[in-house]
């Protein structure tokens, strides 16, 4: 299999995960690409270089996951604290993707008297 041969070949880690990277790309269809993708999921076929960018990619997306729960939980307190927001403090809430800067808007919406105090920087 062609997989073996590029193991097989002693490559670097770089070289090999490129090699694999074209034969995934070029693959002939679905069913063959993601027969490929399965193989290369197995301990034989993975490598430290595939192991670290898939934890950078899950930290990415726990940071993001994050980030989302904080600006669901700012919208249920300034809903429960009947606060009114503008189109703009509304885009600015979901746009956020800082977790400093949400926590630091939650706890001034536990106290805040008007939305404005909320985002004053």
């Amino acid at each position: 299999m062609v997989l073996d041969a590029i193991r097989d070949t002693r490559s670097s880690t770089a070289v090999s995960r490129t090699l694999q990277a074209i034969i995934l790309g070029v693959a002939p269809d679905d069913a063959a690409r993601s027969a490929l993708e399965a193989l290369m999921e197995t301990k034989e076929y993975r490598n430290d270089f595939a192991d670290r960018h898939e934890a950078i990619g899950e930290a990415r997306g726990e940071a993001r996951g994050r980030a989302e729960g904080k600006v669901e939980s700012l919208a249920i307190v300034l809903e429960a604290r009947g606060m009114h927001l503008t189109a703009e403090q509304r885009d600015l809430i979901r746009s956020c993707s800082d977790t400093s800067k949400l926590d630091l808007w939650l706890s001034r919406a536990a106290e805040a008297t008007a939305a404005s105090d909320i985002f004053k920087d």
